[in-house]
């Protein structure tokens, strides 16, 4: 995994795919495959990075003799190749280029042209909002996007108040996005069903393990999952859908106070927000840096309390108001960073902190209900209780 202060914008074991596609692969055999193909292809990344840098970056890359070139391997996985590319000290640049970029080769996990080519224009799109790092060049095989010194969040980090205030910022910015893809909250069961699919197809070597996951009736789950989803007022809007501490960036050098960053776009999209909200709070509970199979861990316990969830001291938090025209009042409230959760309260349309009303609900469903639910990302919320029985709960 990542060493101390040492890692970039852009996901990888360094400051991305930690938690769902890079983990470090177990000592069976049949992941054996998966390591070699990894090796084959880091090494010809580096033979073909010497001629990505030269034509995409320009300037100073272009006077470089390959044997100084320097590509550093930065992690590995199913998902993504990543290697920093640097100048050497002795060569000045000649304009604007940047002196070390980071040389991202797409995997297994992002697949086909069409996602090619959506997570691209994201990732384009981002950068140009000062979202997520600057992208210098797209070519089939991957792209190069900007370096930058920073370290990932580690799992016991996200429950720091200041810290989980500046994720609810950078959160509420996503969420507050017009992007030109779907509308549509097609990416959740979409990516479910997949998944599911995938795991029934598995041959039936592994049937012992299979017997087991077919006694949670995932199927069964997913079915009440929707009906939760549809009677739940949680708006659809634009969401990371996998902020995780692996891919939250503590920048090294911050601009204008702002520390974080959030990186590693590919399973953004259209979402409900409480999606969004509840997959962050579940990542509170794994930690992807455990040394021994199955290389995560677990610890329910560290599972926000109702009072890390939602902030209640409003004046306090919110100071003086300055609402941006056209926002809607979540956002409000989660662009000034003020509280970990989007709270769903009516404001007047340029309400202050002495307007707010004192009685606030969420909605969640008793995860003994839903034994996956916690771990697909489900936090409810609203204001409407009738039929809901105990999943109602008044702060």
């Amino acid at each position: 995994m990542a060493a101390e202060g040492a890692a970039v914008a852009g996901g990888g074991a360094l400051g991305g795919r930690l938690a769902k596609d890079s983990l470090r692969q177990s000592e069976c055999p049949d992941t054996a495959p998966h390591r070699r193909r990894g090796s084959a292809q880091s090494q010809d990344a580096q033979r073909r990075a010497y001629q990505w840098c030269r034509e995409y970056l320009g300037g100073a890359w272009r006077r470089l003799r390959p044997e100084e070139l320097r590509v550093d391997p930065v992690s590995g996985g199913l998902s993504n190749l990543l290697f920093r590319c640097s100048l050497p000290d002795h060569l000045p640049r000649v304009g604007e280029e940047p002196r070390e970029v980071l040389l991202r080769l797409y995997g297994a996990i992002l697949q086909g042209v069409d996602s090619l080519v959506l997570e691209s224009v994201m990732f384009a799109i981002l950068a140009e909002r000062s979202l997520g790092p600057q992208l210098y060049g797209v070519f089939p095989e991957g792209r190069l996007e900007q370096y930058i010194p920073s370290r990932p969040l580690k799992t016991r980090e996200l429950a720091e108040p200041v810290l989980s205030a500046a994720i609810a910022t950078k959160m509420a910015q996503f969420h507050g996005m017009e992007m030109p893809f779907t509308k549509e909250p097609h990416w959740l069961f979409g990516t479910m069903e997949r998944y599911l699919k995938q795991i029934l197809d598995l041959p039936p070597t592994g049937r012992p393990q299979m017997n087991l996951l077919e006694m949670y009736n995932l199927k069964d789950e997913m079915g009440n999952l929707r009906k939760l989803l549809d009677s739940t007022p949680s708006p659809v809007v634009f969401c990371h859908n996998d902020i995780q501490e692996g891919n939250i960036l503590l920048l090294s050098e911050p601009e204008n106070a702002d520390s974080l960053m959030l990186v590693d776009f590919e399973y953004s999209g259209y979402n409900y927000r409480g999606f969004d909200i509840g997959n962050h709070f579940c990542e509170w509970v794994y930690d992807y840096t455990h040394e021994e199979w199955p290389f995560y861990k677990a610890q329910p316990a560290d599972y926000p309390t109702r009072a890390q969830q939602v902030c209640p001291r409003f004046p306090f938090l919110l100071g003086s108001l300055v609402h941006p025209p056209g926002i809607h009042v979540h956002h409000r409230i989660w662009l000034l960073g003020v509280c970990p959760v989007s709270v769903p309260v009516l404001l007047p349309a340029e309400g202050a902190a002495d307007q707010l009303p004192p009685p606030i609900l969420t909605l969640h469903p008793n995860p003994s209900d839903f034994p996956g639910a916690s771990r697909a990302g489900l936090w409810r919320e609203g204001q409407r209780t009738r039929g809901l029985g105990d999943w109602a709960e008044p702060l």
